[in-house]
């Protein structure tokens, strides 16, 4: 009779813990089709493509993020950059360009260290540039 009482509550813990995982609520991730249909709902962190990058030139301020995969610096960044998404203003966009890849893209902005981060604007103007900026400095221009 102990053991049955004992099953019984361990397999109505399980339920509970599978049926309280199934509810948990995630943040949809934007995908690059769904940035390059306009929708801006949510922050965007997307790659970089000649057609995404004319896309954004026509919206608000955007950031280019000049991305090395050498570099300890840029995949910190990057790491910081994706913990803390939820602390960025709603419609960010950050576009991930590969430093040693994108050379007219870093000549343009006269990018010469990875893990640089440029704010662009609408016109295709550099507005702001930070090597290796903390979370908070990004926001915040992204912000103005």
């Amino acid at each position: 009779m102990k053991k049955t009482t004992q099953l019984i509550a361990v397999l109505a813990l399980t339920s509970l813990i599978i049926t309280g995982c199934a509810l948990t609520e995630t943040k949809p991730k934007t995908t690059q089709t769904e940035a390059q249909e306009g929708r801006e709902e949510s922050i965007q962190y997307l790659p970089y493509s000649d057609e995404l990058y004319n896309n954004f030139l026509t919206s608000n301020n955007f950031a280019l993020f000049f991305y090395a995969e050498w570099s300890t610096d840029s995949r910190t960044m990057e790491k910081n950059i994706l913990n803390e998404m939820d602390s960025f203003p709603n419609r960010t966009k950050i576009i991930k360009a590969d430093f040693d890849k994108e050379t007219e893209l870093k000549d343009k902005y006269k990018i010469t260290t990875d893990s640089t981060i440029v704010i662009i604007n609408k016109e295709g103007e550099l507005t702001e540039t930070f090597t290796n900026p903390t979370v908070e400095e990004l926001i915040t221009a992204l912000t103005i």
